[in-house]
């Protein structure tokens, strides 16, 4: 009897790009079954004005969203609700975003880097502009 162990290959790329898979992987997200499922529509790159990237994808479903990525100063700043582990929405309020704020100064001042992910469901109306 043979026994295989598969194991995913050697992630390669940026250290945010591989921390982020990583992240995946902890919370249990299968990251290539989504990724084969969702077309990209519009790619945003980063830039460091912006400090920022987006992406607009269709979801398997057919639905539009936008996903951002970025310093988590700037894209809590337009965030209007927050999405728990728990699967829990909820409205981004001063205590949320207290609660946030003082997360990321924790990781700082341990020298960690923080980045906040952020998505919004999409009507296909909306006049996308590049400050996003």
């Amino acid at each position: 009897m043979l026994i295989f162990n598969v194991q995913r290959p050697e992630i390669k790329g940026s250290s945010t790009e591989i921390a982020l898979l990583k992240f995946t992987d902890k919370c249990g997200i299968d990251y290539e079954k989504i990724r084969e499922q969702s077309q990209v529509v519009h790619r945003f790159p980063f830039n460091s004005s912006r400090k920022r990237m987006s992406v607009i994808i269709k979801t398997a479903d057919g639905r539009l969203r936008l996903m951002v990525k970025g310093a988590a100063e700037l894209v809590l700043d337009s965030c209007s609700q927050i999405h728990f582990f728990s699967n829990e929405i909820s409205q981004m309020d001063s205590t949320n975003k207290d609660k946030c704020v003082t997360a990321m100064e924790t990781m700082a001042k341990e020298a960690l880097r923080t980045l906040v992910l952020a998505y919004k469901d999409l009507s296909g109306s909306e006049s996308i502009h590049f400050s996003l």
